[in-house]
């Protein structure tokens, strides 16, 4: 009886947890140019989210990073959204932001916070490397150009991202899978 009562125990449990994972494939996002839902960010072998704030100079100074590293790795079912956290900023001022520093990504606003939350970023720049079913592969720095907030090197010379990306690519295990971001908070 203790064995029967335990498996539908289970049975609902996972009956829920099926249902809830469902419900949030069907969230949608705003970005510039409409919505998009849940289940269309995560789609390929691996996708970088990355939170980044117009104004924030760290996450100025990644891009041209972020755009490298899209240029690489997109053939190896790589995809990157941007993702800026809260309702500080307007449609027109991310659309701003995206046209100045020529951001080529998909942009979402996240207004309540649920993916900030979901991945409990904090930082901007802040950097997550997700397979497709949403797992974190990697959190943190882009690489280690900036040590803290007042200590910026000219070049990084070592790219956290990048070391991640190559090892799915060469099926290989991550051995950094988390470091320390360094930017602006994420106010919420």
């Amino acid at each position: 009886m203790k064995n029967l009562t335990l498996f539908f125990l289970l049975l609902i449990l996972s009956i829920l947890f099926s249902c809830k994972q469902k419900d949030q494939q069907k969230l949608s996002f705003q970005t510039i140019n409409g919505s998009i839902q849940m289940a269309e960010l995560h789609q390929d072998k691996m996708n970088s989210f990355v939170f980044l704030a117009p104004g924030c100079p760290l996450s100025e100074a990644s891009i041209l990073e972020l755009n490298r590293l899209d240029s690489l790795y997109s053939i190896n079912q790589y995809s990157t959204t941007i993702i800026i956290p809260g309702n500080l900023y307007s449609v027109q001022e991310i659309e701003e932001f995206k046209n100045i520093f020529n951001i080529k990504f998909r942009m979402v606003i996240d207004t309540n916070y649920y993916l900030t939350k979901l991945l409990n970023a904090s930082i901007t720049p802040e950097y997550f490397l997700v397979n497709e079913n949403m797992v974190v592969l990697y959190q943190g720095a882009i690489d280690n150009k900036a040590l803290d907030n007042d200590i910026i090197r000219q070049e990084a010379d070592m790219n956290f991202a990048e070391i991640a990306i190559r090892s799915i690519i060469e099926n290989k295990k991550i051995e950094l899978t988390k470091t320390k971001a360094v930017g602006c908070f994420i106010e919420q």
